[in-house]
């Protein structure tokens, strides 16, 4: 189904994509010098391949949860340029469209009725966010964000530390291991776990 959106954005002219392919093909055509090849960006988290530093980082973002484009109008962040381009859009001369249970605003009724289909689940009753005391977040169900405050079933595989959500566990490999990298000695494999070096 085509969409008409664009989300594989050229970091050096901004021309925007359908799909990384076409985005590779274009900075091949455009941006790469004859004798040389384009540079790839390979994840080291879960391997995914890149051919345009912009997009790496925007997938790189959304392992961590950053998202550092923040809308100059409502505040909203994202981690990626396009998702926020598209929102700001969406902010101009577009009447508001609110959900009759959290006063959320949309710029049209199919976006509020998958806003309410996906977040507010018709056989409870809407919680309004408490903020918890211990980390500050303002939350919806505190019972189940109390958990993650004792359970820490995520283990890093640098360093004894342990989280109670990917999110923050991809965050500390992010800020604290950055660039590590376990080399087999018998061979020139790398690897990012240690664990995964003893596995070889």
């Amino acid at each position: 189904m085509h969409t008409g959106e664009r989300p594989y954005t050229c970091e050096l002219c901004d021309k925007a994509f359908v799909c990384s392919s076409a985005l590779a093909r274009h900075t091949k055509r455009h941006h790469t010098k004859n004798n040389s090849k384009p540079t790839i960006y390979s994840c080291k988290i879960c391997g995914e391949v890149y051919h345009s530093r912009g997009s790496f980082a925007s997938h790189t973002r959304s392992h961590i949860g950053a998202k550092p484009f923040i809308c100059h109008i409502c505040e909203k962040d994202f981690s990626c340029k396009y998702s926020l381009k598209r929102h700001v859009a969406a902010h101009r001369g577009i009447e508001k469209i609110t959900c009759e249970i959290c006063n959320a605003k949309f710029t049209g009724k199919a976006q509020m009725q998958r806003h309410v289909r996906n977040l507010h689940d018709p056989n409870k009753q809407f919680k309004p966010k408490v903020k918890c005391d211990l980390c500050k977040l303002s939350v919806s169900d505190m019972e189940k964000h109390m958990k993650s405050h004792t359970a820490r079933t995520h283990r890093c595989g640098y360093c004894p530390k342990t989280y109670s959500e990917t999110s923050a566990l991809n965050r500390h490999i992010k800020e604290k291991h950055s660039g590590v990298e376990y080399d087999c000695d018998l061979c020139d494999k790398k690897y990012v776990k240690a664990r995964s070096l003893k596995v070889h």
